[in-house]
């Protein structure tokens, strides 16, 4: 089969998806100021300086990352041998609850609720199992009322491969209410630092 007979399968190249706008490619805006489709890098934002593309892999650092050394298990390989995706989004959830302090300035966004909304990931590279630690870069890049998101990558320090990027949109939530609740002022310190 010819790929013109299946126009609908057909995808841009990695660097021409990162740089769509998602208007552009008909696919709804994400939240936020999110102004691309499927994790890709907003053409002229401080991500897409930061980054480089080499052979579809990104190397580089977000700014005001925070990294968490997360460890694979055995049973995360699936059937083709590689870390399966969803596993991709505890090793997110793992380093969030790590990232977030116990004490002092942001202490209370998990004491006093917070859910997620959001989450998107983009897979760049096959993860394997290994013994050593994954690592999990997140920095805020959304600050809103009740709201942040955390742009966040899966990747090897060692070598600067990431296999994964995206990011998560969380809410700050009243469970007695069964409503969004504001940041306070401590929580909104501890996310613009």
């Amino acid at each position: 089969m010819v790929a013109t007979e299946r126009p609908h399968l057909q995808m841009p190249s990695t660097m021409t998806l990162a740089y769509q706008p998602a208007r552009k490619m008909g696919i709804i805006q994400g939240f936020g100021q999110r102004d691309v489709a499927w994790g890709g890098v907003r053409q002229g934002s401080r991500r897409a300086t930061l980054f480089r593309y080499l052979g579809g892999r990104k190397v580089g650092a977000m700014p005001n990352e925070r990294v968490v050394d997360v460890a694979l298990r055995w049973g995360d390989s699936d059937a083709f041998a590689h870390v399966n995706n969803v596993v991709f989004f505890r090793l997110l959830e793992e380093a969030r609850a790590r990232v977030i302090p116990e004490d002092g300035p942001g202490s209370t966004i998990l004491k006093n609720g917070l859910v997620v909304a959001e989450q998107q990931l983009k897979y760049t590279a096959p993860l394997h199992y290994r013994a050593e630690p994954v690592q999990v870069g997140m920095t805020v890049d959304h600050i809103g009322g009740s709201s942040f998101r955390l742009a966040a990558r899966v990747f090897d320090a060692g070598s600067g491969v990431v296999f994964a990027e995206g990011f998560v949109s969380l809410v700050a939530y009243r469970f007695d209410r069964g409503a969004p609740r504001k940041l306070t002022d401590d929580e909104r310190q501890w996310l613009n630092a």
